[in-house]
């Protein structure tokens, strides 16, 4: 039986991390390309990203050990 609270949150947690990612990869894509005003907004929306992707991932967790699914 598939529960559907835990695929929603995973497919939160999969678009976070993948936002994620993509954060990262415009950090190392304009390293050293850019000014430092915008290598550091760059960094900003990693930490936002990476922040985003940890509550995701903790609330999927967190519903698998509470639903026990």
């Amino acid at each position: 039986m598939t529960c559907d609270e835990r695929q929603r949150l995973r497919a939160l947690y999969n678009a976070a991390a993948e936002h994620y990612a993509a954060c990262v990869n415009e950090v190392n894509r304009v390293r050293g390309k850019t000014t430092k005003q915008e290598y550091d907004r760059a960094r900003a929306l990693v930490d936002e990203a990476r922040t985003a992707r940890d509550a995701a991932r903790h609330s999927l967790e967190q519903h698998k050990e509470q639903h026990g699914c």
